[in-house]
C-alpha cells in the first residue's frame, strides 16, 4: 500500500532534525514511493574528528531513529536495511515505510524539542525513574548499551577525559579550522546558512564571544597558547561539565560503519528520552573519535604528546564505564538546567532531497 506523499514528507521533516557533528547535516535522501534511500554527503563534514566518516554514520543513525519514531505518529512502521558493502560507498540505508496502524511512540512529540545545552547544570541527582528511562532500549536497537556514572570520582574521571579531547579545538589546526568554519556569528548568518553552530549555543558571555572570535585566527591562538590559554580553557570547561549530576556513554560491540549507525540510533533515543523527562543534555565526541583514529593506526596529524594524551583519556573512560571489548562511541552529560540560549537550525527538506519533490501534495 502506497503511503500518502504528505505523510512521507512529514516523517522526513522530523527525521532531518537529527543531530550531527557541528550541525553539518551530512545526508541526502532519495524517495521512491514508500522507500527512502539515505546517503552520506562526505563533503559536508571534513572534520579531522570525522575519521573515515564514522561521526557522520552516528548522525545517520540519529536520523534513522527519528524517522522510525516519527513514522509511528502516523500509524506507520519503518523497516531499516543498513548497507554494509563497499559497492555503494555513500548509501547508508534504505528505509521502507509501512502503514500498519501501530501505536505512536511516546518520544515522537519530543523530536522537534531536542537540543544541546552547554550551560552549567544544577547538581540535583537523577531519580531512579529518570535513570531507568534513559537506559531503556527497545529490541530494535539492543546491539549496544548505555551506562551512567554519578559519583564525584567517576564524574571527575569522565570530565578529565572529555577535556583531553576538547583541548584539540585550541591545539590542533584542522579541528580548530573546521569548527570556526561552522560557527555562525549572528541570527542573520544562522538563518541564511541553516547549518553550523550559532555562537549563542556555546553559552559564552558577550566579552567571551568577542575574544573567542579572535581565536579563529590560528596565529593569534598559537600565541595565546604559549601563555597557557588552552589550560585555562580546559579548567573552565571541566568546571562546567562537573556541574552535571551524571555522565553517560553509548557503547557498541564493533567499529564497523553499521555499528556506528546503531550507536547513533541509541544516542538519539537516549537524548529524546532525556528531553521527554525535562532534562538537559550535552553530547561529547572529540575523545572517542580521536581514539578511533588512533585505534586504526592513523597517527598522522598527532604529536607524540597528543597520542599519549588521547590514549590515556580513552583508557580512563574504559575503566570508569567498565568497558571491556565494547567501544565507546559517544559520551554525554545529563541533568537539570535553564534552557539553552538558542538552537542551531536545519536545512529545509528540499535542500537534502537527492531525487523527487512533493509539489501539490504528491510525490513526483
Amino acid at each position: 500500500m502506497d503511503i500518502e506523499a504528505s505523510r512521507v514528507r512529514q516523517i522526513l521533516e522530523l527525521a532531518i532534525l537529527a543531530p550531527s557533528g557541528d550541525n553539518s547535516q551530512p545526508w541526502e535522501l532519495s524517495v521512491r514511493g514508500n522507500f527512502v534511500d539515505l546517503y552520506n554527503v562526505p563533503e559536508r563534514d571534513q572534520s579531522f574528528l570525522n575519521f573515515r566518516q564514522k561521526a557522520a554514520r552516528v548522525a545517520h543513525g540519529a536520523l534513522i531513529e527519528n524517522a522510525v519514531i516519527a513514522a509511528s505518529k502516523f500509524g506507520c512502521e519503518i523497516g531499516v536495511q543498513l548497507v554494509s558493502d563497499d559497492k555503494n560507498a555513500n548509501l547508508v540505508a534504505t528505509l521502507e515505510i509501512k502503514e500498519l496502524g501501530i501505536k505512536e511512540d511516546p518520544l515522537s512529540p519530543w523530536i522537534s524539542k531536542r537540543t544541546t545545552n552547554r550551560k552549567s547544570f544544577r547538581s540535583a541527582p537523577l531519580t531512579e525513574k529518570e535513570k531507568s528511562t534513559l537506559m531503556f532500549l527497545p529490541d530494535s536497537i539492543k546491539d549496544g548499551h548505555v551506562r551512567l556514572v554519578e559519583s564525584r570520582q567517576e564524574r571527575e574521571a569522565v570530565a578529565e577525559a572529555v577535556v583531553a579531547g576538547d583541548r584539540f579545538i585550541l591545539e590542533h589546526q584542522q579541528i580548530h579550522d573546521f569548527l570556526f568554519h561552522q560557527l555562525r556569528w549572528g541570527d542573520e548568518e544562522a538563518r541564511s546558512s541553516r547549518n553550523g553552530l550559532h555562537i549563542k549555543t556555546l553559552e559564552l558571555s558577550f566579552p567571551q564571544a568577542l575574544f573567542f572570535r579572535l581565536l579563529g585566527h590560528w596565529g593569534f591562538l598559537q600565541t595565546m597558547n604559549r601563555f597557557g590559554l588552552s589550560n585555562v580553557f580546559a579548567k573552565q570547561a571541566k568546571h562546567t561539565y562537573l556541574s552535571a549530576p551524571a555522565f553517560g556513554v553509548v557503547a557498541v560491540q564493533g567499529d564497523s560503519d553499521v555499528d556506528f549507525v546503531k550507536a547513533g540510533r541509541i544516542l538519539e533515543r537516549v537524548w529524546l528520552s532525556a528531553t521527554s523527562l525535562g532534562l538537559s543534555f550535552q553530547p561529547f565526541a572529540s575523545t572517542t573519535f580521536l581514539s578511533e583514529r588512533l585505534r586504526s593506526g592513523e597517527t598522522a596529524g598527532f604529536s607524540m604528546g597528543q597520542i599519549k594524551q588521547v590514549k590515556e583519556a580513552y583508557q580512563r573512560l574504559s575503566e570508569t564505564f567498565h568497558l571491556e571489548k565494547e567501544i565507546a562511541v559517544m559520551l554525554f552529560r545529563v541533568g537539570h538546567s535553564a534552557p539553552p540560549s538558542t538552537r542551531s537550525l536545519r536545512f529545509p527538506l528540499e535542500n537534502v532531497l537527492r531525487r523527487g519533490n512533493f509539489e501539490g501534495g504528491l510525490f513526483r
